[in-house]
């Protein structure tokens, strides 16, 4: 993904309100997600994948 940082910024923020939780926390000089956001990638990334395989049969 090819974002500039002030867009990034407003998507997190954005992403943020909708769940109700930080995402990401400051570990010293990184970045870290929240159980929260752990717990959201898992989801998302089944989600993605099912989207994906309903693409790729839509298209046969």
């Amino acid at each position: 993904m090819n974002r500039r940082a002030s867009a990034m910024s407003r998507t997190l923020t954005r992403l943020r309100h909708l769940v109700g939780d930080p995402i990401l926390v400051r570990a010293g000089a990184r970045l870290v997600p929240t159980p929260r956001a752990e717990h959201l990638r898992s989801r998302v990334r089944k989600l993605v994948g099912r989207g994906e395989f309903h693409l790729r049969a839509g298209s046969r």
